[in-house]
């Protein structure tokens, strides 16, 4: 996995480790902190040391990793993807519908009167965060509105990315009365930064995160966010390897778990722009 700072991770490893002891496996955890080189690390150990399976969240989802499945595929060690995908490669993969989840959230914004939405996006270069920013542009399109690059910033996923995001979009001294940000660290980041400016949450600009982490209901106000069912998606794609290693030759699983939008304080309809 990318990262054990996020909590959405956490989640998903502790459904994996949970479905995995049930079915006598054990697992061994990896973290590749956002880095290609710990990332190649890893697949050189899986290959020469041996494992059942290998449950694999990459960096960014190119050709080389692809390179990494193919490679354990043809050593006979099934692979399912989690939260990735791969773009011309199809494996097992447990996934959300990322463009649909997106496209709810923005036009929930769009519904409650907001025409000035920030989107602060996740690494484009990841397949699932590209997809939420096209969800975020479907919605724009259905209300008849025009896409503004401008409005959309490129966050590094992390709550300082969240806060560097605002800081921009203020010395830009660009107008908005809504932001979606595609993790909720970064909505929170951005919501503790826009505290820091004295600008109120939801009175002056409404927030919505994506991912539904424990610290969504800690913050003030308690955050609106987009839910992923992360601890099951531990537990599927656990099912999935099973499946594939009893089969004894690499499958084509797709299984799309569902989101669902969570409304909690920090989302009201618009009544000035900054």
């Amino acid at each position: 996995m990318p990262s054990i700072m996020n909590p959405f991770f956490l989640s998903i490893l502790k459904g994996v480790e949970d479905a995995a002891i049930e079915n006598d496996y054990v697992v061994v955890f990896c973290e590749s902190d956002n880095r290609r080189d710990k990332e190649s690390l890893y697949f050189q150990v899986f290959e020469e040391r041996w494992v059942d399976g290998v449950i694999f969240s990459g960096v960014e989802n190119d050709s080389e990793e692809e390179k990494y499945i193919k490679s354990l595929h043809k050593k006979g060690i099934p692979v399912v993807l989690i939260d990735r995908e791969i773009e011309g490669y199809f494996t097992n993969a447990v996934l959300i519908d990322n463009k649909g989840a997106a496209f709810n959230a923005t036009t929930y914004l769009l519904e409650l009167g907001h025409r000035k939405v920030v989107k602060i996006a996740g690494p484009q270069k990841i397949k699932i965060f590209a997809k939420r920013l096209e969800g975020y542009k479907l919605a724009l399109e259905k209300y008849d509105l025009s896409y503004d690059p401008r409005m959309v910033v490129e966050g590094d996923l992390s709550v300082e990315g969240g806060a560097a995001a605002i800081q921009k979009l203020i010395v830009n001294k660009m107008e908005f009365t809504a932001i979606f940000a595609s993790n909720d660290l970064m909505a929170i980041g951005a919501l503790k930064e826009l505290q820091r400016n004295g600008i109120q949450i939801p009175c002056d600009v409404s927030i919505i995160g994506f991912d539904d982490i424990p610290l969504a209901t800690l913050v003030t106000p308690p955050l609106t966010t987009v839910a992923q069912p992360a601890y099951e998606m531990g537990v599927e794609a656990v099912s999935l390897l099973r499946k594939d290693i009893e089969m004894r030759k690499p499958l084509e699983n797709k299984v799309i778990l569902p989101t669902r939008l969570v409304i909690r304080e920090s989302v009201a309809p618009p009544r000035d722009t900054l």
